[in-house]
This record gives structure tokens, sequence and C-alpha cells, in this order.
């Protein structure tokens, strides 16, 4: 692997690396997408995905080596200025709250004392529909409550996630590398954020029930270098949660090199559900649940819509196409609910693997 300034077409003042092996198999890989720009954050440069013709992985080459992480999330969502919070108000937004709330209080065990038996019916009522399940179980990532449970999240962004699970009992641990979101979480909740890796961080063994990785995995410099730590840092009994872009999803089929989950130069890796399952070999951890979502797809569409115009996502629309956005975007999540019902076709993979 050849560290590179890539001639100018890797962004100015950022180094990068070639990586011409696949990952997981050592195939060389054959380019996929040429000459792709950052359209969302404004990173400098063209970027290119290769593809294993063997496994199927997806990976960006040139690179961006470690020293030069930071610049590429300079302008990222987690820096955005901090709001004041509105308390919630009455009306349909307040029902769908209640209605999440039942939900993760009888499929997931985050049940108030005060929990009525309407409020309990109302929650295995609505959680037979798996479209309401799966929203209200993504508030948690699916994680059941654990009594004193300890829980890391990996790129934990500005604290956010972590935030919900200390209000529902969790002991909770955060890694962000990036300077601005790790001093948002740590200044905005007073939680415990580190700054290192994980592999660099020296957790102790054994000690977190569980580990979340919500759209990170494909950020990772070595993602099986990762999952080995998590492996080392579970208990007997733990489970490790991943969420990833689906490289196989209905949205990259219809967008190709338009598709929001492509974002060079920030990811790294592109996973399908045989890649990512591949990812755990020889690994410590017993995969429980792999399967893709839909709960994504309707921003996928006008995301990706966007970007295939070349504007920002959601910038620049006059009112009635931001309504045909909206009811197209509708139709095409329909479609993916389908689809990811039957085979893997939603915009992210949900994996859920425990340790053995």
């Amino acid at each position: 692997m050849e560290e590179t300034n890539g001639s100018g077409k890797s962004g100015a003042g950022i180094r990068t690396r070639g990586i011409a092996l696949c990952l997981l198999c050592e195939a060389p890989g054959v380019p996929y997408y040429e000459r792709l720009v950052d359209k969302l954050y404004g990173v400098p440069g063209e970027w290119n995905w290769l593809r294993c013709p063997a496994c199927g992985l997806f990976w960006l080459n040139p690179r961006p080596i470690p020293e030069d992480m930071e610049k590429l999330y300079e302008h990222y969502h987690t820096h955005a200025a901090e709001v004041p919070q509105t308390p919630p108000r009455a009306g349909p937004a307040s029902l769908r709250r209640s209605g999440r709330k039942a939900i993760l209080a009888v499929r997931f065990g985050y049940a108030p004392r005060n929990l009525t038996k309407t409020a309990a019916a109302m929650g295995w009522f609505l959680s037979s529909i798996p479209s309401f399940r799966e929203r209200a179980g993504r508030e948690v990532l699916w994680l059941r409550k654990k009594p004193r449970g300890r829980l890391l999240e990996i790129g934990c962004g500005n604290g956010e996630f972590l935030r919900c699970m200390q209000a529902r009992g969790w002991d909770v641990v955060g890694i962000e590398p990036d300077p601005v979101a790790n001093g948002t979480a740590r200044r905005r909740f007073g939680l415990d954020v580190l700054r290192d890796p994980i592999e660099e961080a020296y957790l102790e063994a054994a000690s977190f029930d569980a580990i979340a990785m919500n759209n990170v995995i494909e950020h990772l410099e070595n993602p099986v270098r990762t999952l080995g730590e998590c492996a080392r840092l579970l208990r007997k009994g733990g489970e490790l949660v991943i969420v990833t872009p689906n490289v196989e999803s209905l949205g990259h089929r219809v967008f190709g090199r338009a598709w929001r989950g492509l974002e060079p130069p920030r990811h790294f890796f592109l996973f399908s559900m045989s890649t990512l399952k591949a990812a755990f070999r020889s690994m410590e951890l017993k995969i429980d649940i792999a399967r893709t979502t839909a709960t994504g797809s309707q921003y996928i569409w006008r995301a990706s819509r966007s970007l295939r115009r070349g504007t920002l996502p959601f910038e620049g629309r006059a009112k009635g196409e931001r309504r045909l956005d909206k009811w197209e975007s509708r139709l095409f999540s329909l479609l993916e609910r389908a689809l990811a019902a039957v085979g893997p076709f939603g915009e992210e993979i949900v994996l859920i693997a425990q340790k053995k």
C-alpha cells in the first residue's frame, strides 16, 4: 500500500493511501465508481470506489490516512450548532411519541413505573405492525433494557443516543475521535466520551453488556480489527449491534453514483449482507439477527434525488416540487418495505451478534 498525495485528485492537503486488495479475501479490486466528489460537506478532491470481484466488498481507493481524518469532518452534521430543546406539543406527533413509548415498554422492557393497562394494550397492538415496531426499536437500536447494563457506543457523535440510553437506565461510555463532536457530547450532556480509537483506548476486557455502532463501521480504517476488539470487550452473552448502509439496497440500484449511502470520502467501506457476515469469520461472536431495514428510505430517496440534480439535499426546491418529492419518496418507501420483507433490499443492514 503506497501513500501518496493523489496528484491533487485526493483533496487539497489530504494525504491518501492506495488500497488495492480486498480486506476480506485479499483479491485485487476492480473500479466501480470513479471521480466522485463530496457534494454533502465539501471536502475537496475526487474519489474512487473499488469492488472485490470475489466477495463483493466495496472500498474507497485511495483512502485518506488516519492523520488527516479530522479534515473530512470539519463541516459534518455532528458539528451543527446546539439548538434549545422545545417542549413537545400535543397533536399527531405527540400521539406517535406515546405509541413508540408503549412499544418500547412492552417489547423492549423500557416500561415506566406508571404504565397503565391501556398503554400496555396499545403497545402490544402497535408492535404487531412491523413498521411501527421497527421505528420504535430503532430508537434503542433494538437493545432490550438490562438492569445496570453497561453500554459502549463507538462513534457516538455528539452524544444524542447515549444521552437517551442513559436516561433509560444504561451506564454509558462513548468513543468519538472527532474533537468537535466529542466536546459537544461532554459539554452538553456530561458524558464519559473517549477520543482514542477503540483499539487504543485500553478498555478492560469483558466489561460491557452491549456495544453499538450506528452507521460507523463504514467509516473505519479496519473494520475486522475493530470487530475483534468488540468481541474482547463484551461480556459473555453481551450484544453487538451494527447498523450500516446496504450496498445492495433498492436506493443504490436506482441512484447508482448519486446514492446517498456512498458519501465519499468519509465512507471507507460499503457492505452487503454477505460481506458483513464474512467480516465475522473466526470471531467469538455469533450472529443472531442479520436483516435489512427500510426505515430511512424516504430520506435516502429525497437526498439521492437532490445529489443526482447537483444540489444539496432539500435545498433550493419550490413548494410544489417539495410536495412531489414527498409523495414520490413515500411510494419508494412502500416499495422498498415490501422488497425488504422478502430480500436484502432495505437501505441499511441491521446485524446483532452475541458474545459466545
